[in-house]
């Protein structure tokens, strides 16, 4: 049964280069990729081969697919912590934010509290562009104003405006 979303042809060269960067970020960090389907069309061909009749079967099989991945990226996150911002950056919320951030990822078991951790994490970058983005001085780089949630525009901004530099004078 289809689930009425987007066609794989109009999604599969995406997911093949989320493939690819995840892929990367794994060997980086010397752990095993634990799906072997390096498109959709092979996903397909597994769930409709009638091994995984129902939504329940193929959300079960993916869990136990990444199962180890996940066990593996706790055991190592435990007790070390970040050493991102170890100290506070002085912005109340972006700390409060930030503490929050560095435990909910050892506390998290299910899909829907992993996916408040990137929440946060997006809701942090908000937080983040709200105080040190000024208008005033700051101007976007693609030339539209950014809303107040639009944590992309300010943060380019201000790192445009702020880490800019002097002049280039040649040798």
């Amino acid at each position: 049964m289809a689930t009425a979303g987007p066609r794989i042809q109009s999604v599969n060269q995406e997911y093949q280069e989320r493939r690819e960067r995840i892929g990367a970020l794994l060997e980086q960090f010397r752990l095993p990729d634990p799906n072997p389907y390096g498109d959709l069309w092979a996903w397909y061909g597994k769930w409709s081969s009638g091994d995984l009749p129902s939504y329940q079967s193929r959300r079960e099989f993916i869990s136990h697919l990444y199962a180890p991945l996940i066990d593996r990226l706790k055991r190592g996150a435990q007790g070390r912590g970040s050493g991102i911002f170890a100290e506070p950056t002085g912005w109340a919320k972006v700390d409060r934010a930030l503490g929050e951030i560095r435990k909910r990822p050892e506390e998290a078991s299910t899909e829907e509290q992993f996916q408040a951790v990137g929440l946060l994490c997006r809701e942090t970058l908000i937080s983040l562009g709200q105080t040190v983005y000024d208008p005033a001085r700051h101007k976007p780089v693609d030339g539209v104003e950014p809303s107040p949630t639009d944590a992309k525009r300010m943060l380019e901004g201000y790192l445009a405006s702020e880490l800019a530099g002097g002049p280039k004078v040649p040798n």
